[in-house]
């Protein structure tokens, strides 16, 4: 036989679900919206900074794109999306300038080097907390010259 709860005991037990109830959902709406007064996102969440680390030795990157323009020690790059960037080149800089297939490039550090509108490797390195060009690899080979060609006579 099942014992008969009297019915106060019945109500506290509801009045106690019923309370937590609304106590978790009151609580649950807070955390949804997001309670901002106390919340700051981490240094490697936020926008324009860098995620650095004692083991790090360098930090690297590479763009795919063009030098659209040379100002002193600054270059703007724009990559394959149309998207442009601007960067400091690096005092160490390399460019390399495609000669021939097969042919061995000689690194230039002279930014007068720096061909416009041409397709290029750019490889930057942190430096000082900021990216830095390092190298600038142009991949598009010049014209071949007209003795230097295959022709195939019929």
């Amino acid at each position: 036989m099942v014992p008969v709860l009297n019915r106060k005991a019945v109500f506290a037990a509801i009045a106690l679900l019923v309370v937590g109830l609304l106590i978790g959902y009151v609580l649950g709406i807070q955390v949804a919206k997001g309670n901002s007064r106390n919340y700051s996102p981490a240094p490697s969440q936020q926008k324009g900074s860098l995620k650095t680390s004692p083991l790090f030795t360098r930090q690297n990157a590479t763009v795919t794109g063009k030098v659209t323009k040379v100002d002193g020690n600054k270059i703007t790059v724009v990559d394959d999306k149309n998207q442009s960037d601007i960067f400091v080149l690096s005092k160490n800089i390399a460019i390399v300038t495609a000669i021939a297939p097969g042919k061995v490039a000689t690194p230039s550090t002279n930014i007068k080097d720096i061909q416009l509108n041409q397709s290029a490797l750019i490889a930057l390195q942190i430096v000082d907390g900021e990216y830095q060009v390092i190298s600038i690899a142009y991949t598009n080979y010049p014209p071949a010259s007209p003795s230097a060609r295959n022709t195939i006579k019929p």
